[in-house]
């Protein structure tokens, strides 16, 4: 409560640490790497979601969720 009458305005959330991506750590460099191609790519041409997720489970053993792919394409 002292801290927060101190101040005029509210100093915010500051976050010290990283976010942790335990389950899609590894794969962001393969995720990274399927949409780089994409930023030049015409819209219908462009990677979903679902397809990333795909190729992770089948091509390269990912074993998270499609949110958690979600997230990070997002």
């Amino acid at each position: 409560m002292r801290k927060a009458l101190s101040h005029s305005v509210p100093p915010g959330y500051l976050c010290l640490t990283p976010v942790r991506r335990p389950k899609i750590g590894p794969f962001t460099g393969i995720i990274d790497a399927i949409l780089e191609p994409d930023l030049e790519a015409p819209k219908k041409q462009r990677h979903m979601v679902q397809r990333i997720f795909d190729r992770l489970k089948d091509e390269h053993g990912f074993n998270g969720g499609y949110t958690t792919v979600r997230d990070y394409v997002r």
